[in-house]
C-alpha cells in the first residue's frame, strides 16, 4: 500500500514536471512568435488567417494581428496568378525554402517579400500553411536604384556622343530656317497681290514655318538628351518658385481647362537656386504628366491639383496631383526610366527622367506615388538658397550698335548661318583655332569671339589660353553639349558665357549686344 501510494506520487510529480516543461516550452514559443523580427503566418490553402505575429501585421500595415484576422489573404497579393502557381508548386514540393514576391499593404503600397513556407495536413484533413517573411522592400529599392543609375548612366554616354554632331548642324538649319523667314515677306511684298509668285511665296513662308517647329522639336529633344551628358548642373540664381510655377501654370492653362479643374495652393515657400527655365522646364514636364493622365470629354469630373509650400525642414515643396488612372506598380516602377512611355508614339518617355535630372542637378528630389484607380502626386522637395547667395547681375544692355563678330568653329555652315541671321552686325567666320590666332594676331578689334568649344587641332579653351586677357573677356564659347571632364572644369572655371547649340536667337542677339569685355580672363 504505502509502495503504491509512493509510485503513484512520482507519477504525478513526473506529470506535473511535464506539464511544466511543456508550459515553459509554449511559452519560449509563444515569446519567440511574438517577438520575432520576421513575419511568421499559419494560413489555409483556401486563403484563411489561422494566425499571424506582430512583425507580419507591421509588415502589412495593420496595427495587431487581430485585424488581419478577417482579411483574406487574397487581399495581401498583388498578383492573385502568381499565388496561384506558388500554391501549385507547395503541394507539389511540400515547401518553399527561399522565394520572393509582390505583396499590397493595407494602404495599397507596393510590399517586397522574401518568404520560406511548407504545406501541413492538419488534424482534420485540412491544408494548411505555415511560413515566415521578411520585408525586403528597402533593398529591392536600393537596387532599383543602382540599375536606373546605369541606364541613366548608359543615356549619358549616347547623349555624349550624339548630342554634339547634332546640334551643330542643326544650329545651321534654324539660323537658316529663320533667314529665310525673315527676308521672305520683304520679297513677297514686291510681288503683284493674286498673282501665281505671291501665292507661292505664302506657301513657302508656311512650309518654312513647320520646318522651323520641327527642327524646334528636334531641338529640344536633344536640350533634353543634354541633361543625361552632364554630370552635374549649374545651380544658377536664386529663384521665386511661385513666380516660376505661375509660369508655367500660364503656358498649360488652354490645356489644364479641357482636361481638369485646376485647385491652386501657394502658400509661402523660400527662394531656391536654379536656372529659371530648367526649372520651368520640370514643372512644365510633370504638369503635362498630370494633363496626360486625365482623359478629354470629362473636365468637370477631374481635378489636377498644385500646392507650394514650405516643408518641416526648411525645403521648398511643391506637390502635383491628378485625378487620372493612375499607375500600376509596374508602370510606376519604371516611370523614370528614359525612353519608357506607356503612350506609344505620342510620347517619347524623357518627360519624367527629364525633370528628376534637372531636380536632382539643383539638388532637390521628385518621387512619384501612384495606383491604378487613384491618380498620382508627383512631389518636389528642392533645398532653399542660402543667405550668402546674391542674385547675378542680369547685365547692362547697351543701345544695340553695328558690332564685329568673329565666329570659330569647325563647321563651315554655322559662321555663314550666323552672318544671315545678324545683318545687323559685321560677322566674319574662320574655320578652326589656327585660322583665329592667325586673324586675331593682325586684327583683335573684334567685339566679341564667338568660340566653340570643342574643336580638333585647337580647341576653344586653348584658344582662349593663347588670346591675351583683354581679347580673352570677349570670348563666348558656343557648344553642342559634348563635354569632357576637362572641358566642364575649364568652363566651371571662367566667366564667360556659354551658348548651347542650336541658338536662341533672342537670347543670342542680347548676348552679343551686351557689354563686352566679359568677366572671364
Amino acid at each position: 500500500m504505502g509502495r503504491g501510494s509512493s509510485a503513484g506520487g512520482e507519477q504525478e510529480l513526473r506529470a506535473g514536471e511535464l506539464a511544466a516543461a511543456l508550459r515553459a516550452t509554449a511559452s519560449r514559443y509563444r515569446d519567440l512568435f511574438e517577438r520575432n523580427l520576421a513575419g511568421v503566418y499559419r494560413t489555409t490553402a483556401d486563403g484563411r488567417i489561422l494566425e499571424v505575429n506582430p512583425a507580419f501585421a507591421r509588415t502589412f500595415g495593420y496595427g495587431s494581428p487581430d485585424e488581419l484576422r478577417a482579411v483574406p489573404v487574397q487581399r495581401l497579393h498583388l498578383d492573385l496568378a502568381g499565388w496561384e502557381e506558388s500554391l501549385a508548386l507547395l503541394r507539389e514540393q511540400g515547401e518553399v525554402r527561399s522565394g520572393e514576391r509582390r505583396m499590397r499593404r493595407r494602404d495599397g503600397a507596393l510590399v517586397w517579400v522574401l518568404f520560406s513556407e511548407q504545406l501541413r495536413p492538419a488534424e482534420d484533413g485540412e491544408e494548411v500553411i505555415e511560413g515566415t517573411l521578411i520585408d525586403v522592400t528597402s533593398h529591392r529599392e536600393a537596387a532599383a536604384g543602382i540599375i536606373q543609375a546605369g541606364r541613366l548612366a548608359a543615356v549619358g554616354t549616347l547623349a555624349t556622343g550624339v548630342v554634339h554632331e547634332v546640334n551643330n548642324p542643326l544650329a545651321g538649319v534654324l539660323a537658316n530656317i529663320s533667314f529665310a523667314l525673315d527676308t521672305l515677306p520683304g520679297l513677297a511684298a514686291e510681288l503683284p497681290d493674286g498673282t501665281p509668285a505671291r501665292t507661292a511665296a505664302a506657301e513657302l513662308a508656311s512650309a518654312l514655318g513647320d520646318a522651323r517647329a520641327a527642327a524646334e522639336r528636334v531641338r529640344d529633344l536633344v536640350r533634353h538628351l543634354n541633361l543625361f551628358a552632364r554630370a552635374e548642373d549649374e545651380t544658377g540664381t536664386p529663384l521665386d518658385v511661385a513666380r516660376v510655377l505661375d509660369a508655367t501654370l500660364a503656358l498649360l492653362a488652354n490645356q489644364i481647362r479641357h482636361r481638369a479643374r485646376l485647385e491652386i495652393a501657394i502658400g509661402e515657400a523660400p527662394e531656391v537656386l536654379g536656372n529659371e527655365s530648367r526649372l520651368g522646364q520640370a514643372f512644365l514636364n510633370l504638369l503635362l504628366n498630370a494633363v496626360q493622365a486625365i482623359p478629354e470629354g470629362a473636365a468637370g469630373s477631374h481635378v489636377i491639383g498644385v500646392s507650394l509650400g514650405r516643408a518641416p525642414d526648411g525645403s521648398a515643396r511643391l506637390e502635383i496631383t491628378d485625378t487620372g488612372a493612375g499607375m500600376t506598380p509596374e508602370v510606376l516602377a519604371r516611370a523614370f526610366d528614359p525612353f519608357y512611355s506607356t503612350r506609344g508614339g505620342a510620347g517619347v518617355g524623357l518627360g519624367l527622367p527629364t525633370a528628376r535630372a534637372i531636380v536632382a542637378s539643383l539638388g532637390g528630389t521628385l518621387s512619384l506615388e501612384s495606383a491604378p484607380g487613384r491618380g498620382t502626386t508627383a512631389r518636389v522637395v528642392l533645398p532653399p538658397a542660402s543667405p550668402a547667395h546674391r542674385e547675378v547681375a542680369a547685365g547692362n544692355l547697351a543701345t544695340p550698335r553695328r558690332r564685329r563678330v568673329l565666329v570659330v568653329d569647325d563647321e563651315e555652315v554655322v559662321g555663314r548661318s550666323l552672318a544671315r541671321i545678324l545683318p545687323e552686325m559685321e560677322v566674319q567666320s574662320v574655320v578652326g583655332g589656327r585660322e583665329a590666332l592667325a586673324l586675331l594676331s593682325d586684327d583683335p578689334d573684334f567685339d566679341v569671339v564667338l568660340c566653340d568649344l570643342m574643336m580638333p587641332q585647337i580647341a576653344g579653351e586653348d584658344l582662349y589660353r593663347a588670346l591675351p586677357p583683354g581679347l580673352a573677356r570677349r570670348v563666348v564659347f558656343m557648344t553642342g553639349g559634348a563635354f569632357t571632364p576637362q572641358a566642364r572644369a575649364f568652363l566651371d572655371a571662367v566667366e564667360n558665357p556659354v551658348l548651347e547649340k542650336p541658338f536662341e536667337l533672342e537670347r543670342l542677339r542680347a548676348l552679343l549686344a551686351s557689354g563686352a569685355p566679359f568677366p572671364g580672363g
